[in-house]
């Protein structure tokens, strides 16, 4: 059989191999999500250079190259942890708030929102006062947080004004708009960002807001007070806003995407992100091909015991030889992993045994490899025994 035909190919390919590209490209979906938020083109292209090299050290079986993947791959791995550990640390937060489960939002409060934080920010930036506004994701941010005081209020244009009065003691810090769209702290302080070349030259409201952006999912509204310009810090990224219309409708993406889909949505989800999807799909699938799909067949060799099945009632068998046969097969590489060697069997069927002695070709009868492997010999290719019926006398066997 060649496996590298269509028909080959396909024979020899499992239900479940499908099912391993699925899962390991969701995997790779979020991988890939996360990249592409991150803007971390020289890793991607860091990854893809390394997955050729590898693919080619396994086609010239390239043995010293193949070891310092596997011996780079822990150190890589440790690397990873170590200069990601903030991120997989907002993972970790994401499953542990229950984000597949939330609850959905009232759409009435959702629009009142959205409307008082509109209105209220470009009245700060009219009126030249700095503002903080922290719109809440789903990831937990206390530990983010320094300092403030626990108002737990409704927010509302003149409430807020007040809060970012210059003659205020909260005005310097920042206000949390929690998940409910209600005022939970004011007066907070934020961590400050090192990406000084992603502030321009704006000043530490901004810091502030790329910092808590970098380290959290929340948005952030920033107003200065040099300039009243109104900019929005979100995913590590920040960048001005000019009408009130682009902060609505971004305010309202955001809690669209934080809040569960409404119903007939779902088929916004197949679109959205295709081709990080189609990426993620084929890059799985080149995984399976060059890590598990059926390559040039190899043969292995098993020594494997001599079954006799379907024996009529009363018979008996004396003296097989011999009792263990050896048997070759052929196949794909990675499907001899699925060889259990002690439960191989040769199983001959003997519905019609002839008393006295017997001589049965071997290849009469199965071995139970899993498929695609088949038999290409059995040694010996044929076996000896002597056959009694019920009541029949012992005889001798014939060598």
């Amino acid at each position: 059989m060649e496996l590298w035909n269509a028909d080959g190919f396909w024979a020899a390919t499992r239900p479940v191999d499908l099912l391993d590209i699925a899962l390991v490209a969701i995997a790779l979906t979020a991988v890939l999500s996360w990249l592409k938020r991150r803007s971390t083109r020289p890793l991607l292209l860091a990854a893809s250079i390394g997955l050729a090299v590898y693919a080619l050290a396994r086609w010239l079986n390239l043995y010293l190259t193949l070891q310092f993947f596997r011996v780079g791959l822990l150190v890589l791995l440790a690397a990873t942890l170590l200069a990601y550990q903030e991120d997989l640390r907002r993972g970790f937060e994401r499953l542990s708030t229950g984000q597949l489960f939330r609850r959905r939002r009232s759409p009435g409060a959702t629009e009142q929102s959205v409307t008082t934080l509109t209105d209220v920010t470009f009245d700060l930036a009219e009126r030249r006062f700095g503002a903080l506004i922290v719109v809440r994701g789903v990831e937990h941010l206390d530990r983010h947080f320094l300092g403030g005081w626990t108002v737990d209020g409704k927010p509302s244009v003149p409430l807020l004004l007040s809060i970012f009065d210059p003659h205020t003691p909260a005005h310097d810090g920042a206000v949390i708009i929690d998940e409910n769209g209600r005022l939970d702290r004011i007066g907070v302080h934020l961590p400050l960002t090192s990406n000084l070349a992603a502030l321009d030259g704006r000043g530490t409201r901004h810091a502030a807001a790329l910092g808590l952006a970098e380290a959290s999912d929340a948005l952030i509204i920033v107003v200065s007070e040099e300039r009243g310009v109104v900019s929005l810090a979100h995913d590590g990224e920040i960048e001005p806003i000019e009408t009130h219309e682009e902060l609505s409708a971004r305010l309202n993406g955001f809690l669209e995407q934080r809040q569960p889909a409404k119903a007939g949505s779902r088929r916004k989800f197949w679109p959205r992100d295709l081709e990080v999807k189609a990426a993620a799909v084929a890059l799985a699938t080149a995984l399976w091909i060059l890590l598990a799909a059926p390559s040039e067949p190899v043969q292995r060799i098993y020594a494997v015991p001599i079954e006799f099945k379907n024996v009529p009632p009363g018979w008996t068998l004396e003296e097989p030889f011999p009792a263990e046969a050896e048997v070759t097969l052929v196949g794909p590489e990675p499907r001899f992993r699925d060889v259990v060697s002690d439960e191989l069997r040769l199983t001959i069927e003997l519905t019609k045994p002839e008393a006295g002695p017997n001589q049965i070709p071997t290849e009469s009868g199965t071995v139970n490899a899993p498929q695609p492997l088949r038999v290409v010999w059995i040694n010996p290719e044929t076996i000896f025994f002597v056959a009694r019926p019920p009541g029949g006398d012992r005889r001798e066997p014939s060598q």
